[in-house]
């Protein structure tokens, strides 16, 4: 990432956001901040107008676990929340990333 002049750094605890996104830009350096905060799963379903089991089979999460998280029985992981962060911004396209180009055998979950 440095030869692209890039570089993550997690800073646990800001009080000013505002100020300390200023004074970084003073001094050249342009920041994205990354979300952290959970994805709730029933909202990101809801807007796409799918039921539980449409999303389950679109998005290649399991039924149960997706009821899991919706239902608040269980905690998305990092890599799941970030997956329904892509999924709420790029619905098509991680869809898309989910068919094959060879045909496959037809079953139900």
């Amino acid at each position: 990432m440095l030869e692209r002049g890039e570089y993550v750094v997690s800073l646990p605890h800001i009080e000013d956001r505002p100020t300390l996104t200023r004074e970084l830009r003073k001094a050249g350096i342009k920041l994205r901040w990354r979300r952290s905060d959970p994805v709730d799963a029933r909202k990101v379903r809801d807007d796409l107008g799918m039921t539980q089991e449409q999303f389950s089979l679109r998005f290649g999460i399991p039924l149960a676990t997706l009821q899991n998280w919706e239902q608040g029985g269980r905690a998305m992981d990092a890599t799941a929340n970030a997956y329904l962060r892509a999924i709420s911004r790029l619905p098509a396209e991680i869809a898309q990333a989910q068919e094959s180009d060879e045909p496959t055998e037809l079953r139900s979950q």
